[in-house]
Order: C-alpha cells, then structure tokens, then sequence
C-alpha cells in the first residue's frame, strides 16, 4: 500500500488528501479506516513536524536528521526541481548510522 501511495503522489500527481481517494486507495487494499485510524495518523504527522520533518524520506540517527540524504533537492530561479546525487551527504548519513 506505502508503495502504491508513494506512486499517486509522486508520480502521479494525485492529491493523497483528497478523502475519496483514500477511501479508493483503502478499498483497493482491503483495509478497514476507523476514527482512530484518522487521529493516529493527525498525531504521526504532528509529532514529525514537531521534531522537524521536512519531506520523505526523512531519517533520524543518534547524532543527526538527514532528509533524502543521497541528494540535494531545490529548486532554481524559476521554481524548476532540480535534484542531483550527493554522495558526500550519503556517506555522512551512513556514518551517522552506524557510530
């Protein structure tokens, strides 16, 4: 199911807030949305943004954050994506992983 969301926001461009599209998203998986389903995920979302998510993937280590750590994601001038590999980012996020 993370898989087949991540497609409908990513690449898609579908609005994964959108109710109807949840619930189409939860028939397709047969899985059962109650109250406390919704509210867990309201809480999941505040307590990342309280610690300082800023999109995904977002990773925490003992020592540091590291948000999409193998790359450098912006935007230019004229608010065009532009992504690229950091691998010197990527190797402190592994050496963050493992001391």
């Amino acid at each position: 199911m993370s898989l087949r969301l991540r497609d409908l926001l990513f690449e898609q461009g579908v609005d994964v807030s959108d109710p109807a599209v949840l619930a189409d998203l939860a028939n397709e998986f047969e899985v059962q949305i109650g109250a406390a389903d919704q509210q867990r995920v309201l809480d999941e979302y505040t307590s990342g943004r309280d610690r300082g998510v800023i999109g995904s993937p977002h990773f925490f280590t003992p020592s540091a954050d590291f948000f999409c750590p193998a790359l450098d994601v912006s935007r230019d001038s004229l608010g065009n994506l532009q992504v690229c590999a950091n691998e010197a980012a990527f190797d402190e996020f592994i050496l963050a992983c493992f001391s």
